[in-house]
């Protein structure tokens, strides 16, 4: 395998390093967690990847990449090259696998133009029937990935903001699959709004103002961020999205006005060092023990 490579391109650089760089500067210190993390998967989850049964996703990469075991070899099984592209895949797939590229230091070029040339005439990326906002979003944020990487690569940026805008729920966040938005969509919307407005999209602005304001408007006494609808409830996934997206929009989490919401996401994460679901863990319920979904989206807001 290649060496890894050590710093992520400009994109990430703005929108994912400043994230996860947060153990050392944060009010709440996350450093001890995300080793717990990390741990988790090398003694918990290891024997699962090595069978099969559970296969590395890019952002789990992304993570070993910043938390500087990429040539570790006890977290080699975390490291993804992104999902297998078939007739089937969507934009989302191609872009991910985009990511993975980048990130191991492989020639792009030919999928980024694949990518790219998923752009329909409304600015959108789009493959066959399935209209997603996350597909464009990702699109975004994987093809200015590329650029940075330098790749040349064409595309209308400003058609792919205006695409995800229009699908802005009333309430201004955003969901592919109910008609008020919801916290974890828009939080990953936002990864590509943000990756826009750094590279010179000026109606990226706004879109990012709103879709923040929408997550801060979920925010609850608790620290936790609740929306509506299909995720209704407190959960780390969603606690993740919005940390993720509210960063990528420029708000300073190591603010110590945010040390409740920094603090929901740890009640989620066990002696063990897995995170749950659902901060009350309850026997039975999905999932019902630390899952790798919650643990590696907890890492990467962390």
């Amino acid at each position: 395998m290649k060496r890894m490579k050590q710093s992520l391109c400009l994109v990430f650089a703005l929108l994912l390093s400043a994230v996860m760089a947060l153990g050392s500067a944060a009010a709440v210190q996350v450093d001890e967690p995300i080793a717990k993390a990390l741990d988790y998967y090398r003694t918990e989850l290891a024997p699962s990847f090595a069978n099969g049964d559970l296969v590395a996703d890019v952002w789990e990469t992304i993570c070993v990449v910043q938390a500087g075991k990429a040539d570790d070899a006890q977290y080699q099984f975390m490291l993804s090259e992104g999902p297998a592209l078939t007739q089937q895949s969507l934009p989302s797939d191609y872009a991910k696998k985009l990511i993975a590229y980048i990130l191991l230091d492989q020639d792009v070029s030919s999928l980024a133009n694949e990518l790219a040339a998923m752009q329909d005439d409304s600015g959108a990326f789009v493959r066959g029937e399935t209209q997603l906002v996350t597909n464009t979003s990702y699109s975004v944020l994987a093809l200015l990935a590329a650029r940075a990487h330098g790749v040349e690569v064409s595309f209308d940026c400003d058609k792919a903001v205006a695409a995800i805008t229009a699908q802005a729920k009333a309430d201004g966040g955003y969901n592919d699959y109910g008609e008020e938005g919801n916290v974890d969509t828009t939080g990953m919307v936002l990864l590509g709004l943000a990756a826009a407005e750094a590279n010179g999209c000026s109606a990226a602005a706004g879109a990012v103002d709103s879709a923040a304001a929408f997550i801060q408007s979920t925010l609850q006494d608790t620290g936790y961020f609740v929306g509506e609808g299909m995720y209704d409830s407190p959960n780390a996934c969603s606690q993740a999205y919005a940390i993720l997206g509210l960063i990528a929009a420029g708000e300073d989490l190591t603010d110590a006005k945010w040390d409740a919401s920094i603090n929901a996401l740890l009640a989620c994460q066990d002696a063990g060092g897995g995170f749950w679901f659902q901060e009350d863990r309850v026997e039975g319920q999905w999932p019902f023990a630390p899952d790798q979904m919650s643990t590696y989206q907890a890492m990467m807001a962390l």
